[in-house]
Formats: structure tokens, sequence, C-alpha cells
């Protein structure tokens, strides 16, 4: 370490790598995040420090319904930082109502922001890691079909898995449908969006640790899956 820390400061100055900043060993961590070395990969997940720090900015907002704009796009900033690096894109839809809140000059709470807040407050406390193996792992596929019809609201997922054949459908109620920006098309986008997320639901216990493709005949359900949110 000593070795490798001399020759960066001979060729880039004295003060090119801080004390603070030379560590070695299993467990580092490297810009915020909690890296660690296994056998079989890397195991990374946000500094337990920093999710101490997310959790007591969360707790206060909702503890006193007040989130000031500056502290909602520090904690954006931060939980973005997080979804990218640890969850595979996981919250980010969750992280609209932050954005929102920053761009406020009011410190005005909505159902939106109190839902996103507990839903990172939760998913932080679990302790999640995205675990990246040294050599690429292979698994089983499995195809999930998806689709809705507008009027009355029904979603439904079709599971392909194994030569086996599984089916769950549901009516959507009221008080989700309720939920959704008003639009011209019996909110098809939306229940698109919804039936994607029946399937892996229902199915959670036969669908732990493969590889799943999700089909899907609506774009805008594509799209926003993919990028793992959307405006509306």
């Amino acid at each position: 370490m000593n070795c490798f820390a001399r020759l960066v400061r001979a060729l880039l100055g004295s003060t090119a790598i801080s004390e603070r900043k030379l560590e070695h060993g299993p467990e580092l961590v490297v810009l915020g995040l909690d890296v660690r070395l296994k056998a079989e990969g890397i195991a990374v997940r946000p500094a337990s420090k920093k999710v101490e720090k997310w959790l007591g900015v969360i707790r206060h907002a909702r503890k006193n319904k007040a989130l000031h704009s500056g502290s909602a796009s520090k904690l954006a900033g931060a939980l973005n930082g997080a979804a990218r690096n640890t969850f595979r894109k996981l919250g980010r839809a969750l992280l609209r109502a932050l954005y929102k809140q920053a761009k406020s000059r009011h410190r005005s709470w909505s159902k939106e922001l109190e839902m996103a807040l507990a839903w990172w407050e939760e998913v932080l406390q679990l302790g999640l890691c995205q675990c990246h193996s040294w050599v690429q792992q292979k698994r089983q596929w499995a195809h999930l079909y998806c689709d809705a019809r507008g009027h009355p609201a029904h979603i439904a997922a079709v599971l392909f898995i194994d030569g086996q054949r599984y089916f769950c459908d549901m009516a959507v109620p009221t008080s989700v449908l309720d939920m959704f920006t008003s639009r011209r098309d019996n909110q098809i986008l939306g229940l698109e969006l919804l039936s994607i997320a029946l399937g892996p639901c229902s199915f959670v216990q036969l669908l732990s640790d493969r590889c799943v493709i999700v089909w899907s005949a609506n774009s805008g359900a594509e799209a926003a899956t993919n990028k793992g949110s959307a405006k509306e």
C-alpha cells in the first residue's frame, strides 16, 4: 500500500493521496460503497454510515411531515447513486417525488412523498447488496407474458417455466385506479405496468434465482420498465 502511495505521490505530487484514504483489505469503502471481496465474487452495498445518515433525514422528514427543497435534492442525489450502483435501478421510480420536492419552493407534504420515503426507509433497513460473480453463472430461463385490459380494468400474467405453465389475474381495485393521473386511454399504460408487477409478485417462489424474460405488447410499458421509472 505504501509503495503504491509513494509512486502516485512521486508522479502527481505529495498531496495526491490523503493518509486517511490509505486502506487495504477484503473490505473497503469506495466512493460511498461498502465493497467486500469474496471467493465467489464482489458484494457491494451503500456504506453503513451513509445509510445511517439517509435514514436520519428520512425519519425526521416523516415525523415532521416536512422536507426542505435543499434536503430533498441532496437526498435524491444520494439515493440515486445507491440505486444505480447497488440495486439495479430498483427504486428509481420512487425518487421522482423527491426530485419534485426539490424543485418546489414550499414544504408541502404529499401522499406521493410519504410513500416514497416510507419505501426507501424500509429498503435501506433490509441491508440489500449487489453481488457480482467472478464467473458468470448459468441460470435457467423463465418467460413471463403480461397483459391488461382497460375497461373493466383487469390484469393478468402467464409464466412458462420448466415445461410448466402458470396463470394469475386480478381485477384492479378502484383505490388503485384513483391514484393514476387522468388519461384518455382507459389507463392502459399504467395497467400494463401493473400486469408486469403482478407476475413476479405472484410467482416469487418459482422465479427465485432465475433469469426472467418479460414479454409485453405495450411499448410504453416496455420503455418504462427498461428505464426503471416513468414521468407519469
